[in-house]
Order: C-alpha cells, then structure tokens, then sequence
C-alpha cells in the first residue's frame, strides 16, 4: 500500500489555519503589523483565503485606512455573502469614509442575516445620527438596547440623539443609565453635562464634565464643554483656562479656539458635544 503524502490538500489547509490563528493571536495582543504579514503570507498563497481577507479589512480600518477595509471586506463578502459581521465592519469602513448612506445599507444587511446584532443596530443609529436623521437613530438604539440591556455605548449614543431632538430630560437620562453600567465612562459623563446645560442646571453640569475630565485627562471636547459651563456660572477665567486646556491637548481644535475668543468678547461659546 503506498504511503500517503502529508502535503495533500488537508494538510496544507491545517497548515494555513495554525498560521491564520496566530495571526488572530497577534492581532488580539495588539501586533496588528505582524497579523498583517501573515494574512498578506497567506493570500499570497490562496488570494480567496476569505478570513485573511476580512482580518486584513479590520486591520486596515483600525489603522485609519478605512478605503482600503471597505475594499478588503467587499472582497471577503463577494466570496463569502452570509457573513453578517463582515457587513457591519464594513459598515464602519463606509461610516468612515462619509458614505453614510451605503454605511446604512450595509448595517441593514447586517441585521437582515442576524436580526439580533446589537452592535450593527448601535453602528447604525450612529450612521443615521450623522445623516440627521435622529428619530431613526433613536429606534435603532432602542433595538440595540431591548436586544443588549447592558449596552452602555447605545445608552450614551441614543442621549446624543435624544439631546438633538431637544428632549434634554431624557437624553440625561440615557445617559445617567449608559453611567450606571460603566462608571468610569467619560464620553457619557461629558454628553450628559452638555444635555444639563441645556437644562440650566449648571452646577449639575459642571460636576458631571469635572467627572468626564477626572476619568480622563485628555479629554480636550471635555475641558471645552466645562469652560462653556464655567462662562455660564460667571466663572471667566476658570472657563479660559479650560478652553486653553482644551486647547494644548488638541492644538488644532477649532471649536475650542472659537469658544475662548467668544468667551473673551463675552459672547456664549457654542456648546460641543462628544460622542464615543
């Protein structure tokens, strides 16, 4: 009986498998630049290697090449079209990009393949918050959150577009929840100070960009949004030196520059707010 070959198609199939899971290995260490080489390695050697393709896209987006992940993952979905979450990443991609409204399409087949994806339906509120469409982008929160109640990002999302309706009361309360699941969150903690501001309850406001800025120093939209609260409480040269914070943190931040020069004429700074 003549022997069998261990470089038959099964064993090159287990060999690019253990070098596709070290890749993923690397990429979740944060080597994103040698996970990279070997999925490059690896459809060198096989160019519909689909999970190469779609590391190599997440790779390319989270490294701020978001053309090039939106191409990588239309590949991987081209091949492989089942693959909720390959729409959603691309979703990001596109988002990206500021092709808001493919972004949307491409969450939507997302949740058409799997109707539970929290993080497409929150990806996609985010998608249509952009678009200025805000009642949409409140619904999908909402579907996010019935489908994920502890979805701490949907909760502070969904304030954002609450706070954009004007409907300040519950939008603090989206993210006094978004703040009860996750303490130390300071994008919600900022979010909410911009929505009690709009309140008039200052000190309420203050305390909670104090919070943002304790959780996280260099939160520049932060140190913006506490001097427009310190100019409202006639804090003027606390709320200068918040702007100028701001402003040494994020040197070319434009609204922060705007809001300290309206704060010296003594005009009302335009309140900025940040979404995680």
């Amino acid at each position: 009986m003549p022997s069998r070959s261990n470089n038959g198609p099964a064993s090159v199939g287990a060999k690019q498998q253990a070098q596709f899971m070290q890749a993923v290995a690397l990429h979740q260490q944060g080597d994103l630049k040698a996970a990279q080489a070997i999925c490059e390695t690896l459809l060198k050697a096989n160019a519909s290697h689909v999970p190469s393709l779609y590391l190599l896209g997440v790779v390319a987006y989270q490294t701020g090449n978001a053309r090039v992940a939106a191409d990588l993952l239309g590949k991987a979905i081209s091949i492989h079209p089942g693959n909720a979450a390959f729409y959603s990443d691309r979703g990001l991609a596109l988002q990206q990009l500021g092709e808001l409204d493919a972004a949307v399409a491409s969450y939507d087949k997302a949740i058409s393949l799997k109707p539970d994806f929290a993080e497409a339906h929150s990806n996609r509120g985010n998608a249509l918050q952009e678009i200025k469409k805000f009642d949409a982008a409140v619904a999908s929160f909402d579907q996010a959150i019935r489908i994920r109640p502890d979805y701490a990002q949907a909760y502070s999302n969904r304030g954002c577009a609450l706070k954009e309706l004007e409907q300040f009361e519950a939008a603090v309360a989206s993210f006094d929840e978004a703040i009860r699941i996750q303490p130390d969150y300071a994008d919600a903690y900022s979010n909410r100070g911009v929505a009690l501001n709009e309140l008039g309850q200052l000190e309420a406001a203050l305390a909670s960009h104090d919070k943002a800025v304790s959780l996280k120093p260099d939160f520049a939209e932060a140190h913006s949004n506490r001097g427009i609260t310190l100019q409202a409480l006639a804090q003027l040269d606390a709320a200068l030196e918040s702007f100028d914070h701001a402003i040494r943190l994020m040197p070319d931040y434009a609204q922060a520059h705007a809001n300290r020069g309206l704060a010296l004429r003594g005009d009302v700074p335009e309140l900025v707010e940040q979404m995680s």
